[in-house]
């Protein structure tokens, strides 16, 4: 559904847009509610706390790893009342229920279901869940609902800046992105560009890092090292045989980003991506005039 023009309102109950946000299309029924943990007590003494829904208790460290945990509840308040005592792995509670109360327990249970297959496809966030959760039995008919229900979800929780159910790569692909390489210092990768940034894809080899550069080459790439380890760190970048490789899509925000990372070297991001047609990045992205 990122096809077409859409209105998304953004409703805060306290007036502080730093407090608990409640972002819902004008056209549906389905709402997310960004409660930070320290509006936790607010919320659970608001109406919405009392349906059915699905909640994803995220954080992101100082290094910038983001995690989550993913679950269900028949009366949200009390799931995030336990998690509250019982949880310290979370910053903010995203509530994803409808404005109707017409979720059911089974509506929630798929919805938990393919919220935890998407997100560790998509990868974006450490998921905490220690089990997959359960596809119940649906008819058609419904399973079709929940499929859109899950589209609307993604759509909203992007709209607050939670992208864990995005597969940016895969939409890039579906509507036929052109894929640009990168084979800096050896490396072997490929990426399409996206809406957050240049998506590195799943199986692109990384350059290895240069020996026997002095202290002084070497301080320039010390930061771009540090990035790549914490990416080993976050199970982004895995070693296979002996190489570095991608085992799952990443954005980076920048194409000298990613360059800089997978190879190692100073980046000059605009010839170091190349097109299916040969041409660097920057004419694919705006054509030189005839």
């Amino acid at each position: 559904m990122t096809g077409r023009p859409k209105t998304i309102q953004l409703f805060l109950p306290s007036g502080d847009p730093r407090g608990i946000r409640i972002a819902e299309f004008t056209t549906r029924n389905l709402q997310v509610i960004d409660v930070p943990r320290r509006h936790l007590m607010t919320f659970l003494g608001m109406p919405e706390a009392g349906r059915v829904g699905i909640y994803f208790l995220v954080r992101e460290s100082r290094q910038g790893t983001q995690s989550c945990y993913i679950g269900k509840a028949g009366v949200i308040s009390r799931r995030l009342e336990t998690h509250e005592q019982k949880r310290a792995d979370w910053d903010r509670a995203l509530v994803v229920i409808s404005s109707n109360s017409s979720l059911t327990e089974a509506h929630a249970l798929y919805l938990e279901y393919r919220a935890l297959e998407i997100a560790r496809s998509v990868s974006r966030y450490a998921i905490r869940n220690d089990r997959a959760g359960t596809c119940p039995h649906l008819t058609p008919s419904l399973q079709a609902d929940c499929d859109e229900l899950v589209e609307t979800a993604n759509c909203l929780l992007g709209a607050v800046g939670v992208d864990i159910l995005d597969d940016q790569a895969g939409t890039a692909r579906a509507a036929g992105a052109e894929e640009y390489t990168c084979t800096v210092r050896g490396a072997d990768a490929r990426a399409v560009l996206t809406a957050s940034g240049l998506c590195v894809l799943r199986g692109s080899r990384c350059a290895e890092p240069a020996g026997g550069a002095g202290d002084g080459a070497r301080r320039p790439l010390r930061e771009q090292e540090r990035e790549r380890e914490r990416l080993v760190e976050q199970g982004v970048i895995v070693r296979k045989a002996g190489v570095l490789v991608f085992a799952r899509d990443h954005v980076f925000p920048t194409p000298g980003d990613a360059s800089r990372v997978i190879g190692l070297a100073i980046a000059n991001p605009f010839s170091d991506w190349v097109g299916e047609s040969g041409e660097p990045l920057p004419d694919l992205i705006e054509p030189r005039a005839a």
